[in-house]
């Protein structure tokens, strides 16, 4: 099931929280847009409604970032320096960690199995302040 969702910053961080509000039905999202299309600000914004209390900034450098709230664990992994080539440092153990809920940027550099609960969402630039959001699941009846 597909659904498009097309606005400002606002909409961006309405549609994490609609995400965050269905927690129980995902356990990765992975992120697809160019630099700059807004994957990190998403990640921030879906943390902070999951209720992350620490600064979400981009793991572009350290490949995973790991946050803490309501005894879970998100991790915010950026895949943009890998590729299909690079070695596996455990990710999907921690992707399939019962109480992991796991953000992807750059997914498609770094290929996995990913579980079939996964949200993908493809994020699209328009104008400088508009993004297109392109929301790919099995179910998204509460969105």
């Amino acid at each position: 099931m597909e659904k498009v969702f097309l606005g400002d910053m606002s909409v961006t961080k309405s549609l994490a929280c609609k995400i965050a509000k269905i927690h129980d039905k995902w356990s990765v999202i992975v992120l697809d847009g160019q630099l700059g299309a807004g994957k990190t600000t998403f990640a921030c914004f879906l943390g902070i409604a999951l209720g992350v209390k620490e600064i979400i900034n981009s793991p572009t450098f350290t490949i995973l970032k790991r946050y803490k709230y309501n005894n879970m664990t998100l991790n915010h992994f950026d895949f943009y320096r890998l590729d299909k080539d690079s070695q596996d440092y455990d990710l999907l153990d921690l992707i399939n960690e019962d109480k992991n809920k796991s953000i992807i940027e750059w997914y498609q550099n770094f290929p996995l199995n990913l579980p079939k609960n996964t949200i993908t969402i493809k994020i699209d630039i328009i104008t400088s302040d508009i993004r297109k959001f392109i929301v790919i699941a099995e179910t998204l009846e509460d969105l």
